[in-house]
């Protein structure tokens, strides 16, 4: 599948959060089935959040002195295919000191103007090289630790991670506790490595004191955040005229990742999003 450099991911997921926080806002019902704290006719209000910095993407607010409820969003065209994002940034990358070489390739290529074909060309084979290189000789402590700092930590702030199924029209519910990707990152033993299937990408194989192996359909992806092109720059505005290298982190087989969650910890609803 290709990856996507012209945001349209992100526009895709930003409508999406401003029509369920419509519907949470106007349906106290569903928004009841989702946080049982609405109860007893508790006053609650929702509002998007947006931005790409945090994982919150709607922000319930509730009772008097008002509690706040944080909700990251996933937008899903149905859940037997495609993957949805923990992490699309560049922070993972910008600031590691060990992809200092990655950041200095992908600056060097800048001029103020778009060359020929043939240097473009040359460049996204160098670049796609270094990513796939990059990703390759990372170690289990490296992959641990991007893990433990870009996900699970900064999920400690959503309390409700709702999966909208835009094609069959379901509406999932769970907090991130619930996942047994995150109950193994917080475990005691932690070790994982990449299992190569593409060549800027890779499962995510988590293993246990045992030496078992566990494959929660986690993948990590090297990629830069707006192309090769917008590295050299000189394109006309509204175009980017900068690229940086960029972290992926995904959850593919989604409908296998909801069935492993305890009946007790999701919440589905049938609506038309």
């Amino acid at each position: 599948m290709a990856f996507r450099t012209d945001g349209s991911s992100h526009h895709e997921g930003v409508k999406n959060e401003k029509v369920l926080c419509e519907i949470l806002n106007t349906d106290r019902e569903l928004a009841e089935a989702f946080v049982p704290d609405l109860h007893d006719g508790v006053e609650y209000s929702v509002e998007q959040i947006g931005g790409t910095t945090g994982k919150t993407d709607l922000r319930m607010s509730l009772g008097l002195p008002p509690q706040t409820k944080n909700i990251s969003v996933k937008r899903k065209k149905g859940t037997s295919v495609g993957s949805y994002d923990y992490v699309n940034s560049t922070s993972p990358i910008s600031s590691n000191p060990n992809f200092a070489a990655l950041r200095a390739l992908c600056k060097s290529f800048k001029c103020g103007f778009q060359p020929e074909t043939e240097v473009i060309e040359s460049a996204r084979s160098q670049v796609t090289e270094a990513l796939t290189a990059q990703r390759s000789k990372l170690t289990s402590k490296e992959l641990i630790n991007i893990l433990v700092a870009h996900v699970i930590e900064a999920y400690d702030e959503i309390d409700l991670i709702l999966v909208n199924d835009v094609v069959a029209h379901n509406l999932y519910g769970f907090a991130p506790s619930a996942l047994p990707f995150f109950k193994y990152m917080r475990g005691q033993h932690r070790e994982a490595f990449i299992r190569e299937n593409g060549k800027k990408s890779g499962t995510v194989i988590f293993k246990d004191i045992d030496g078992a192996e566990y494959d929660f359909g986690i993948r990590l992806r090297f990629e830069t955040n707006n192309g090769i092109q917008a590295m050299f720059g000189g394109r006309p505005k509204p175009k980017n005229n900068s690229s940086s290298p960029t972290i992926k982190i995904q959850q593919d087989n989604v409908k296998r990742m909801l069935e492993s969650i305890h009946d007790d910890d999701l919440t589905v609803w049938d609506f038309k999003g």
